[in-house]
């Protein structure tokens, strides 16, 4: 039973997290800014954190180790 919950759990988040990616990517293309585009990493980064900040997720262990890849050195 509580393997269930937490299989149940997680699915939740694996769809919230796509949701939340292919909505960014829908976004990037109304601004004009598309994946196949030169776009520098460290703008790239300061765009995904902007979205990322003005999403309601919590940061966890897995993404700030994601994050603090794009910060500037």
């Amino acid at each position: 039973m509580k393997q269930y919950m937490v299989q149940g759990i997680l699915h939740k988040f694996v769809l919230h997290v796509w949701v939340r990616i292919t909505s960014w990517i829908r976004s990037w293309g109304r601004n004009g800014i598309y994946l196949n585009t030169v776009v520098p990493p460290e703008k790239m980064g300061a765009i995904i954190q902007e979205h990322y900040l003005n999403s309601r997720v919590r940061p966890n262990n897995l993404t700030k180790r994601i994050f603090s890849g794009f910060k500037d050195s």
